[in-house]
């Protein structure tokens, strides 16, 4: 009973040796070389308006390349952002460090020479160094690195973690404040009264200041005829409108002035 359980433990040893070594075989086949760095941890060069990050690595290969020179593309992943911020519980500049993940790569593309100077033969190692600026994307923070040759992409080294020291922009989270706003509005209202017309004080008013009374002018106007004078009677005078035409009291007492005469010559006649 025990032997069919022993045999079984070592078919899954078998299985497990046989996938680890296809995974160090495949490794291998698609990255080679060495690439060692001299710094991983790098401070921020400013030097007048533009600010860099100096990178400087060997290379080692198998075997020397056919040509002299080999292009090569560095991958630079963000991995750490070093954020640098204020707020209100501290007067300060604050520093944390941010996790990034789904990030572009940063890639840049570079020539590197194998060919030794002083006898003019290609080598199958090398020294180079290159700087990597913020015009390009760079920021303090850390980045996964890695190597690839630029002809057929395979990884030369392993990847590696670089950190770049250097100050990022302030990001400021602080309460707003709109005391500004209250001095701007009290400018404006100050303004509009200068613009607006002066008042004119009316000398009626008792709070109005005191002033020259004899510039002021008075305008009189006579007092309206009594209600008698209005309705025509009890002045002793008549009313003459020769625009009119008589009325018809007028033509009434004619009338009759004429039948009595003719009447009285009847009379004595």
């Amino acid at each position: 009973m025990k032997i069919p359980a022993l045999q079984n433990l070592r078919t899954r040893l078998l299985a497990l040796v046989t996938i680890l070594v296809a995974t160090l075989l495949s490794t291998t086949a698609f990255a080679y070389g060495t690439v060692k760095w001299k710094k991983t941890v790098l401070k921020e060069d400013i030097a007048g308006t533009q600010s860099s990050w100096k990178i400087e690595l060997e290379f080692y290969l198998p075997k020397a390349p056919d040509m002299a020179t080999l292009p090569v593309k560095f991958e630079f992943m963000p991995t750490m952002y070093y954020e640098r911020y204020r707020d209100d519980s501290s007067p300060n500049v604050l520093t944390r460090n941010v996790p990034l993940s789904g990030q572009q790569a940063i890639i840049e593309s570079v020539d590197l020479g194998f060919m030794d100077p002083g006898t003019g033969k290609i080598e199958n190692r090398t020294r180079f160094s290159f700087r990597i600026t913020r015009a390009h994307g760079f920021q303090g923070g850390e980045y996964r690195v890695t190597v690839r040759d630029g002809r057929n992409g395979q990884t030369l080294g392993v990847p590696t973690t670089l950190k770049l020291e250097g100050e990022n922009e302030v990001i400021d989270r602080r309460a707003m404040v709109f005391a500004g706003d209250d001095k701007k509005d009290k400018k404006e209202e100050a303004k509009n009264d200068e613009d607006a017309p002066p008042a004119v004080e009316d000398p009626m008013d008792p709070g109005a200041e005191s002033m020259d009374w004899t510039e002021v002018e008075h305008k009189e106007e006579p007092l309206p005829p009594p209600e008698s004078v209005r309705k025509g009677h009890g002045c002793g005078c008549r009313t003459v409108t020769t625009k009119h035409p008589p009325g018809l009291a007028v033509l009434a007492l004619l009338g009759l002035t004429l039948f009595g005469r003719r009447l009285l010559r009847r009379r004595t006649a």
